[in-house]
């Protein structure tokens, strides 16, 4: 039987724990150690749909934002690896919510936002890869908005093409289909895009093939 100070502690430790969460999320933008505050955040919120919601009271979706968007500017102008490192940990953060309230999805749909997860897609780790389908396939299922509006649609099917052929990874070729299947849905053109990528890349293929054959 579970004693008064103990029925006590449980909420106590709560409140705490959201407290610490709303520290850093007001700190997150200007720690030097962004990666790790990323990382603290992520295991906070796993599987704890109490501290996912508290994050989205606390405004941490566009925090969160901004940071994979600063982080993806410093990596473009040739800044260190650690800060497209940071931008892959702000997309796993973002990958742990459920993001099926329209406020997050309106958020993420911002082109300053809908790009580092763009980013992500196309030269990011496995993981981070897989990452930014969750975030896009959680956006399509909400039906908050078309995600592909503000995005370059045939970089995005080349990098979907690619996954697909990836023989390292079933669950990525397989993500890789169910987001490609929702691009050739909802975008422009999607669908004869998605062909004329298909062949280039097979083309391309044959040619180093048979470069290599008579090399």
């Amino acid at each position: 039987m579970s004693s008064p100070i103990h029925e006590l502690a449980t909420p106590l430790s709560r409140v705490l724990e959201q407290e610490r969460l709303r520290a850093a999320l007001d700190g997150l933008e200007e720690t030097p150690f962004k990666v790790t505050a990323l990382k603290n955040m992520r295991a906070c919120m796993a599987g704890d749909v109490a501290m996912q919601s508290e994050f989205v009271a606390s405004g941490g979706v566009r925090v969160v934002g901004r940071v994979m968007a600063q982080a993806l500017a410093e990596s473009s102008a040739g800044g260190d690896f650690s800060a497209f490192t940071a931008c892959e940990e702000a997309g796993a953060v973002l990958a742990v919510l459920p993001l099926s309230d329209n406020a997050s999805v309106r958020v993420v749909l911002l082109p300053e936002f809908i790009r580092p997860v763009m980013a992500l897609l196309q030269r990011g780790s496995a993981e981070s890869r897989l990452h930014a389908m969750d975030i896009v396939t959680k956006i399509s299922n909400a039906g908050g908005g078309d995600w592909t509006a503000g995005v370059d649609i045939d970089d995005v099917i080349k990098s979907l093409l690619e996954l697909l052929s990836d023989e390292a990874s079933t669950r990525l070729s397989s993500r890789a289909l169910d987001v490609l299947l929702d691009v050739v849905e909802r975008a422009r053109g999607g669908r004869a895009k998605a062909v004329d990528c298909a062949q280039q890349q097979f083309l391309g293929r044959k040619l180093r093939a048979q470069q290599q054959f008579l090399g």
